[in-house]
């Protein structure tokens, strides 16, 4: 059970409310049922995943199941009574099927590898899914609905779908070498490649007849929707964006498109009606926070959010509603506290690369300090506020720059052959701490800024990320994928130890620390959207911060 004694009071000691939770809102995995008037999908506005369904305009949604299940990725039998999804109830992620009202709830996998995508054949009684271990090839099985007699039909496959009209079961593939969206027909037992991976081809999902299917590509740097034949002919782009995990599924009749869209940060649906050309948002919900701050003297968190639509920075103080600080037409982000509360930092980009700024803590007097024509982010101040230190450039090879915030001119400057980023002042602000590495492993290091002497405190294995130093000195909090995923971890510097603080199969990262020391904020997408959180060192419990509007 969380301990919400604790958790209150350390909400308390932030100046923060824990009575009021922020649901972000990750809707996606649209499926529409049999009869095209209703659309079952997931969504993680309440809890961490479950299954609803609705109107196919968007009203009246409903749940079918419930619980921090990380249901996901619903597929309806043709005869629209039941759905296979996939679900990590257990752990990992199995196949599970349930009644479209909700009853009979059946584990039909029970593995320890992760199971991708499912749905059922065309009569109901098969159903067909992929199965992978972390890092290893994917393979596509088919079994009895109840998950006996299982067998294998191809490997490199995920998230297959089967087609009710001409018993074929579309799938994609995402190695180097097999790249590409496929078909397997089981009458005849042969696997057909229908695109190459040239525009790196992600979701897709076939017509009701069976005669087309929609899927995603890039095209210009962007992922957009493509239709094509059955037999990989006549691919025509239909000019919608799509971005993240979005699936197109066409309704019944063939009038209405539906898909998932990682606009905001996070993912609503959206529909495109054939006969109108009109594009719908059916599930605006969606808000981004991220990159959360809170000031050790003020005890206010600073954030960047996209809940307007773009970034903006944010300030929450003690019960009372969240004052927009930039409130400007531009990606803000990255808002980072001077030690005394009086001036935040941020990146913005009215000019096209990002920069950084300053600006009072009430949003005014703002002032470029940055003038780079590649990204450059602020990641914290010294003591004396007299300087900032940022990361500039492209990915694989940011450099590390102190500036002085009054004369505008850099001070020290990492600059090697390795990607530096992710820096932070050290105690008394006499040394940094910053994230190097190449070929997707970062150590973190420290180095003295008179000395330049440089000390390895992370090795360089996987990736560790956002390391910083509590306010007392004894330890760094930092990110790191060492177990696979993102999550928070603190290394104690006088005994070397590191310590895991959570667990979760999704990214947690930026971690700052409070006060006392004895907990950290951080942002995470556990339930969909990113949002801040904190989690106590003690008891390593977690808990959302209220950023509510």
């Amino acid at each position: 059970m969380l301990n919400k004694k604790a958790v209150s009071l350390t909400l308390l000691a932030l100046g923060l409310s824990a009575t009021t939770q922020v649901h972000a809102v990750l809707d996606n995995g649209a499926y529409f049922t049999p009869k095209g008037d209703k659309v079952v999908f997931h969504s993680y506005r309440d809890k961490a995943g479950e299954l609803w369904i609705m109107n196919r305009d968007g009203s009246s949604p409903k749940k079918i199941t419930s619980g921090d299940n990380h249901d996901r990725w619903p597929a309806i039998s043709a005869d629209g009574k039941k759905i296979a999804f996939v679900s990590r109830r257990n752990g990992n992620w199995d196949v599970y099927s349930v009644n479209i009202d909700g009853s009979h709830l059946t584990q039909i996998t029970h593995t320890e590898e992760d199971e991708l995508g499912a749905s059922f054949s065309p009569d109901g009684k098969q159903i067909v899914y992929s199965r992978a271990k972390r890092g290893e090839t994917p393979v596509i099985f088919v079994a009895d609905a109840e998950g006996k007699n299982e067998h294998k039909i191809t490997e490199g496959g995920t998230w297959p779908l089967w087609n009710a009209k001409n018993n074929q079961i579309l799938y994609g593939k995402w190695g180097e070498d097999s790249r590409g969206i496929y078909v397997y027909d089981v009458n005849h037992k042969k696997e057909i490649k229908l695109v190459d991976g040239k525009n790196k081809p992600a979701s897709s999902a076939w017509s009701p007849d069976g005669k087309s299917i929609y899927f995603v590509q890039e095209q210009h740097g962007q992922q957009e929707i493509f239709r094509m034949k059955s037999d990989g002919s006549h691919i025509e782009a239909l000019n919608l964006k799509a971005q993240g995990d979005s699936r197109p599924v066409i309704s019944p009749d063939g009038h209405l498109l539906l898909w998932g869209h990682n606009r905001h940060g996070g993912a609503d649906i959206f529909a495109f009606h054939f006969g109108h050309d009109k594009e719908i948002n059916l599930t605006p919900n969606s808000k981004y926070e991220r990159f959360p701050d809170v000031n050790l003297k003020t005890r206010s968190v600073v954030v960047s959010s996209k809940r307007d639509g773009n970034g903006e920075i944010y300030r929450i103080d003690h019960h009372k509603k969240p004052i927009n600080l930039t409130n400007s037409a531009h990606n803000d982000m990255g808002a980072r506290w001077s030690p005394s509360g009086r001036l935040v930092s941020f990146s913005s980009n009215p000019l096209g690369a990002h920069n950084v700024y300053v600006m009072d803590a009430n949003g005014g007097h703002k002032r470029q300090i940055t003038e780079n024509e590649t990204d450059t982010f602020a990641s914290g101040w010294s003591n004396d506020e007299k300087l900032i230190v940022t990361t500039h450039g492209r990915w694989g090879e940011q450099d590390v720059e102190v500036f002085n915030i009054e004369t505008g001119k850099v001070t020290f400057k990492l600059d090697s052959d390795f990607a530096e980023f992710d820096p932070a002042f050290g105690p008394h602000s006499k040394s940094l701490v910053y994230v190097k590495g190449k070929n997707n492993n970062f150590g973190i290091y420290q180095i003295n800024l008179e000395t330049r002497k440089e000390v390895e405190l992370v090795k360089a294995e996987g990736w560790n990320f956002a390391p910083n130093f509590s306010p007392d000195g004894s330890k760094l909090a930092f990110s790191s994928n060492r177990d696979g995923d993102l999550e928070i971890y603190v290394l104690d510097l006088k005994s070397k130890k590191i310590e895991q603080l959570t667990d979760n199969y999704r990214e947690d990262n930026f971690p700052r620390w409070t006060a006392d020391s004895k907990a950290l904020i951080f942002d995470s997408d556990r339930y969909g959207n990113f949002e801040a959180f904190i989690v106590e060192l003690k008891d390593k419990k977690r808990h959302r911060i209220d950023v509510g509007r």
